[in-house]
């Protein structure tokens, strides 16, 4: 079975010997996921909130949990390999470029992508069952992993991705011994579903979220806010699938307790539900601003989006408020808008969402220590800000009824008490 791994070129001795001759930087910087930019050939790692990896030859990225470490890289970024540093998981990212120009048609498309994750699957020993999905408007495979490495058996996921650049596809394999899969599954899961293979994709559910909970049918949704009642829709099973991922992601969360990542892995955690949830509420966003807009700037003219975000910024301050301490302590957005129950940190997102869908640049604002999340908006008024990156956001205070944009709790004003989630 290593032969079979090295066969995928992720064990190589020339890349043991390039690891001696070169090291690979890691900076420090402010969160910025529009200007991801490769640092070196070889691809450089950026910390920021947490790691997030970007390939510039491929223009693929991924939002891995806290503590992978990359293990092995050949340098052409054909093959790359991670190990968690407390948790029995490995990652895997093979490139194969194969795509030639006869292939680009939907059914040889669909049919080289299965082909390429089935050898692979053959290479490793596992069984060569692959599901096809369409994903990021592409044919994507996906199978369950089953194999052996030494006396070992490994459970996993694997995914086959077409990708933008170089004609190519991206092959990935997250595994666990089999005996952790049960405690595992949710950090496997969530590793494979952040990987983007382009920009519109940091926006978009993962891939194996995609697969369980597909689109079914549009449901009619009625919101009332701004004196108006609004009819919407949203996708029939967008509830239980936004629902799913929150839990997914609570239950890798939980690995990072007492762990020196802790905050940077609570930071992920509100980004991967940001990014599943974003596309969700495509249709939610452009209603709200289609009926609300207008108005904004019949009342403001010389600045409708700070009238906006106000009517907005009313209308989730009450939805009824909703803490289980025990559990998630998140309400999925599709359950928020809904009125089902809702706390600080799920109606900021709400509000940073349906702000960036309107064009208007949004934060995220997290406090551990005020135990608390806000809103901010890149917007002209008057009150209370945080900075993030080189901008002064305008708060939004989500759980006081009627409260005007710019005013919070003084026993909150610390800013060096609040961790800025830049979003995409």
């Amino acid at each position: 079975m290593k032969d079979s791994i090295k066969n995928l070129g992720l064990n190589s001795a020339k890349h043991l010997q390039l690891r001696q001759k070169k090291s690979f930087s890691r900076k420090t910087f402010a969160l910025n996921l529009r200007f991801l930019i490769l640092l070196s050939v070889l691809i450089s790692f950026q910390k920021i909130n947490a790691d997030i990896f970007y390939s510039e030859k491929y223009g693929y990225s991924m939002d891995l949990p806290e503590a992978y470490t990359l293990t092995e890289l050949e340098e052409d970024e054909t093959s790359i390999f991670f190990t968690h540093d407390f948790l029995p998981l490995s990652f895997a990212v093979k490139i194969y470029e194969s795509f030639s120009s006869i292939e680009k048609n939907e059914e040889n498309s669909k049919k080289t992508t299965e082909s390429i994750l089935k050898k692979v699957l053959t290479q490793i020993k596992s069984p060569a069952e692959t599901a096809s999905v369409i994903w990021n408007e592409k044919n994507c495979a996906v199978a369950s992993l089953s194999f052996s490495l030494g006396n070992i058996k490994n459970t996993g996921y694997a995914a086959a991705i077409p990708l933008a650049k170089n004609n190519s596809t991206a092959v990935l394999l997250c595994y666990t011994p089999q005996e952790y899969w049960n405690a595992l599954n949710s950090a496997v899961t969530s590793t494979i579903d952040s990987f983007m293979p382009d920009r519109k994709s940091f926006m978009q559910p993962g891939i194996i979220t995609t697969l369980a909970y597909p689109e079914t049918y549009r449901k009619k949704i009625q919101l009332t806010t701004g004196g108006k009642n609004i009819t919407t829709e949203v996708d029939a099973e967008a509830g239980e699938a936004a629902n799913f991922v929150v839990n997914r992601e609570y239950n890798l969360l939980l690995n990072y307790a007492t762990h020196p990542l802790g905050k940077q892995a609570f930071c992920r955690y509100y980004r991967m539900i940001y990014k599943d949830s974003y596309s969700r509420l495509n249709q939610v966003a452009k209603d709200l601003y289609r009926q609300l807009f207008p108005e904004a700037i019949k009342k403001n003219a010389e600045n409708p989006e700070h009238e906006y975000i106000q009517m907005l910024l009313n209308w989730v301050q009450n939805f009824e408020y909703e803490r289980t301490p025990s559990s998630t302590d998140f309400t999925d957005l599709i359950s928020a808008i809904t009125s089902k129950g809702s706390d600080c940190d799920s109606r900021s997102m709400l509000l940073c969402i349906l702000a960036k869908q309107a064009g208007i640049n949004s934060a995220f604002f997290l406090s551990t220590e005020y135990s608390h999340a806000i809103a901010g908006f890149d917007i002209e008024g008057s009150g209370a800000r945080l900075k993030g990156n080189s901008t002064d956001f305008l708060l939004g205070e989500t759980t006081a009824k009627n409260l005007n944009l710019g005013l919070i709790n003084q026993d909150m004003a610390d800013s060096s008490k609040w961790t800025y989630i830049e979003l995409p």
